[in-house]
């Protein structure tokens, strides 16, 4: 029977990405190798930069917020970006909470709906966006590795097609509709 072919995992990521600087592949991640923790918090930290961008994958548009106890609406950790819509106060985030700048206030007493971009763990990703995040991230970790421009097993011309792949999926999956005027 043949292997099936499944998404990209994150330790398949890492692995390419120090292969780029010559070493064997991990076996795990938990692995206390200074280069492998490197590749790890590289490729996480270009996933956290791609995410944020807020694409249809990781983005709520009737996301529900409510108020605590104390009446605080805390944004859920995974959440980068709030923005809050029909809603009579001028409502901003600050740290990891609501304000509302028309009452110089914090405390809400209703429930607020807003478009939230969410972060996920690499393989929570449709697969495109983990080719791009792959892909990129290893061009970054050689680069910062050896600083060495013209050595890349990742060039910018495959960062750049993996960008136009990702591109694509949002255009095709997004709900994006054009008005001409």
């Amino acid at each position: 029977m043949a292997d099936i072919m499944a998404p990209t995992t994150e330790i398949e990521a890492v692995n390419a990405m120090i292969r780029t600087i010559g070493m064997s592949p991990a076996t795990s991640l938990d692995v206390a190798d200074v280069d492998v923790q490197q590749a790890v918090d590289t490729l996480r930290d270009i996933s956290r930069q791609v995410q944020s961008a807020g694409w249809d994958f990781n983005t709520e548009k009737d996301y529900s917020l409510s108020p605590n106890a104390d009446n605080f609406i805390v944004i859920p950790p995974n959440i980068v970006t709030v923005e809050v819509r029909k809603c009579e106060m001028d409502v901003v985030q600050r740290g990891n909470r609501l304000y509302d700048r028309k009452a110089h206030s914090f405390e809400f007493q209703t429930t607020l709906k807003a478009k939230v971009v969410m972060m996920f763990a690499f393989e929570e990703l449709p697969q495109v966006a983990r080719s791009y995040v792959a892909v990129r991230a290893a061009r970054v970790f050689q680069d910062n590795a050896e600083g060495l421009a013209d050595a890349h097993t990742y060039s910018a011309q495959d960062e750049m097609a993996a960008w136009v792949a990702l591109q694509n999926y949002e255009a095709e999956t997004g709900d994006y509709h054009f008005k001409s005027h």
